[in-house]
């Protein structure tokens, strides 16, 4: 089972009579024992069972941290949009039928490709500095849709220098928007202090 971290950028969704859960994979699996993304509770039957599909990339190597997963829902189409942090697709999916799933490029021009730590999914960093280092190179972040104006936010976080690690300067976020199709309409740098995680989209804008 992934590690589950319910947030703003992860909902608790109910769907029919089932609540959706996703989290984030912290190695808590061998490579080939490996499940799946998102969790299905049946309130009806208090059960749960493992549903969705992990990018393929999540078995080439030790993402340590970036293997989280995040996600909303649209409506108007009935499907969940699942963003990797460890992607620049995001898939448009039911969950139940990964066969019927479809992919869109969502990548930014201000983020350079994902790689894993190490090519072996057993990897362990060998020290502090290597981890930090890795975690702070950049990486995707959530997907969110906007039913006001029918667009979609991806979100990810710039890389940052080792020195400005050590000296605790606030990391940097960036949003890619695109339309209802996936194209690219713009690419924004966020103002510090402005944290994806709280992002909320109202009536008035994001």
């Amino acid at each position: 089972y992934p590690v589950l971290s319910p947030n703003n950028n992860r909902p608790i969704l109910k769907k029919g009579n089932k609540l959706i859960f996703a989290g984030t994979l912290y190695k808590t699996l061998k490579k080939e024992e490996i499940g799946n993304p998102f969790v299905a509770l049946d309130l009806g039957k208090k059960s749960h069972t493992l549903i969705g599909k992990y990018p393929e990339k999540t078995f080439e190597g030790d993402w340590d941290t970036k293997c989280e997963t995040f996600f909303d829902y649209n409506a108007s189409i009935g499907k969940f949009v699942v963003a990797f942090a460890i992607s620049d697709s995001i898939i448009v999916t039911d969950l139940i039928n990964p066969d019927k799933d479809k992919h869109y490029f969502a990548g930014s021009s201000l983020l350079p490709e994902i790689k894993p730590m190490n090519a072996n999914y057993d990897y362990e960093a060998s020290s502090p500095k290597e981890m930090i280092s890795y975690v702070i190179s950049g990486t995707y972040w959530s997907i969110k849709y906007d039913k006001y104006r029918k667009l979609y936010y991806r979100f990810g976080i710039l890389p940052k220098s080792l020195e400005d690690f050590k000296a605790a300067l606030p990391s940097k976020f960036f949003i890619a928007v695109l339309d209802e199709n996936f194209q690219h309409l713009a690419e924004v740098i966020l103002p510090e202090s402005l944290y994806p995680p709280m992002a909320v989209i109202t009536p008035k804008g994001l």
